[in-house]
């Protein structure tokens, strides 16, 4: 016997099935005596059209008909959206039928639709169900209950036992009594097994772990990640953002979920929707966080042969561990480092794409990322390199106690006795220039322009005619009507130097 047809998505959703059903609206008394209720769709010359609580549409001869009653009609905000489509368009007509399902007290009304859209396309299975029918042997019941009478026997002899309240193959009902959270009573009259409804749906499992929805498409990549490394990696997908780890699930969402509150931190105080909307869900990030070196090398070894990255690149990205142009692959960094470098790079990305009119200065960039770490751990790590990289060799600074009140101190105390560089000097640094005190400089820098110059900020970012200017100089004291000078000594007085 074939499994009973079901909608997996509506069983695992846990909607509530209807009751019984109830007395018709309508009813047409015939010339013979007997009665047809129903749902009375139109009456024209004399002959009716019905929909009988069977779900039939039938249309009683004018010649057959003695008697017309209406029972209530539909809501008013119901007749409303029927005129809006086809009424006798199933499609259309499930739309609206959905709709009063979920509105406030239209239930009844919901019935009556989806009686009218199984009339109309007897073959459809999903309004039969939400109606409380069960499908057994090639026919639609009312309810298990007909259901399990009509087929008791039959289900007998196609090897079938009766068990809690429905029906499972003999040879299965082991596992069943083994494990009864694995399994579900379809339409309260056949088990099956919860797996075999995920298949159905389209979930995918991957290393014991099943993936749905959006995140099944995520199983792909995996598999390649295993074939290409041999890294045993889950994944996670979050909003705008996706992350393959190979610490596993949980790590993975965790990573995803800080990568998509990163995206809402920058969205909301760089008023991205006012400015540049576009950015709020592009570009897509997607990281990878490898479990090492070597693994990340093959990554990048097949990445060459797939998509020809220069020598020099490749070179690069081994030594810093990472790719640019948004996509952010991590090697073995430790798991703090990993962490906060993801986060990092949102903020970076995200300013690459928000800035117009040119190159954005290594500063700013790399203060936004900082900025994100604030924004998502509460402290920051500053100018951290991986061991190795550009031929450095750097201790990478404690990460907890980065707050911006002790950021700000340290550049306080820092230049207290020294000259501060100017933004100046600070705009014609690259990213590999930046200094651990150039890096907290910058970071404080932010933070007082998002302070105290807001608006001009956010404009001298986002200014699309800036290509007339020369240099970010001249596009800067454009648009703040000062000096860097001018603004270099604001912001030692919002220091108190």
């Amino acid at each position: 016997m074939k499994s009973i047809p079901c909608t997996a998505a509506f069983l695992l959703t846990g909607l509530l099935l209807f009751p019984a059903l109830g007395a018709a609206q309508d009813f047409v008394k015939l010339t013979d005596g007997k009665v047809v209720r129903g749902d009375i769709l139109a009456v024209v010359d004399g002959d009716v059209e019905i929909v009988t609580p069977a779900c039939e549409l039938k249309t009683i001869s004018g010649d057959e008909v003695a008697d017309v009653r209406r029972g209530k009609g539909l809501s008013p905000r119901v007749v409303l959206r029927l005129k809006t489509i086809d009424a006798r368009d199933p499609e259309a007509l499930m739309k609206v039928a959905e709709w009063a399902l979920q509105a406030r007290g239209l239930k009844k009304d919901a019935r009556r639709l989806l009686r009218r859209v199984v009339a109309f396309k007897p073959a459809g299975p999903r309004a039969r169900e939400l109606l409380g029918q069960v499908h057994a042997l090639g026919t639609w019941y009312p309810d298990a209950r007909a259901a399990y009478t009509a087929v008791r026997e039959r289900m007998k002899a196609d090897g079938y036992v009766y068990i809690k309240r429905g029906w499972i193959k003999k040879e299965l009902a082991s596992f069943l009594k083994a494990s009864p959270k694995d399994w579900v009573l379809v339409r309260g009259f056949e088990w099956r097994s919860l797996a075999e409804i995920r298949k159905e749906r389209g979930d995918r499992i991957w290393k014991k772990e099943w993936y749905s929805g959006e995140e099944a498409k995520l199983v792909k990549t995996l598999k390649r990640i295993e074939e290409v490394t041999g890294d045993d990696c889950h994944a996670a997908h979050v909003g705008t953002c996706k992350v393959f780890c190979y610490l596993g699930r949980e790590e993975s969402r965790e990573a995803a979920e800080r990568q998509q509150k990163a995206r809402d931190w920058f969205v909301e105080t760089f008023e991205v929707e006012k400015r540049r909307s576009y950015i709020k869900k592009h570009p897509l990030k997607v990281d990878f966080v490898l479990s090492g070196d070597e693994a990340f090398r093959r990554y990048l070894d097949d990445r060459k042969k797939k998509r020809s990255i220069s020598q020099a690149r490749y070179e690069l990205c081994l030594r810093t561990g990472n790719t640019a142009n948004g996509m952010f692959y991590c090697g073995h960094l430790g798991k703090q480092a990993w962490k906060y470098s993801l986060v990092s790079h949102m903020g970076l990305a995200m300013l690459r794409n928000f800035y117009a009119g040119g190159k954005c200065p290594a500063w700013i960039m790399v203060a936004s990322g900082h900025h994100a770490e604030l924004a998502i751990f509460g402290d920051v790590r500053v100018q951290w390199v991986h061991l190795g990289a550009y031929d450095q060799e750097i201790e990478v600074p404690k990460l907890e106690g980065h707050g911006m009140k002790q950021i700000k101190d340290a550049v306080r105390e820092y230049y207290k006795d020294r000259p501060m560089p100017s933004l100046r000097v600070l705009s014609v640094k690259d990213m590999n220039e930046l200094t651990q005190e150039l890096d907290t400089l910058g970071t404080v820098y932010m933070q007082f322009l998002l302070e105290e110059h807001k608006e001009k900020w956010l404009k001298f970012l986002t200014n699309k005619g800036a290509k007339r200017f020369n240099n970010v100089r001249e596009r800067f004291e454009h648009h703040f009507q000062m000096t860097f000078e001018a603004m270099d000594q604001e912001l030692r007085k919002w220091l108190g130097m």
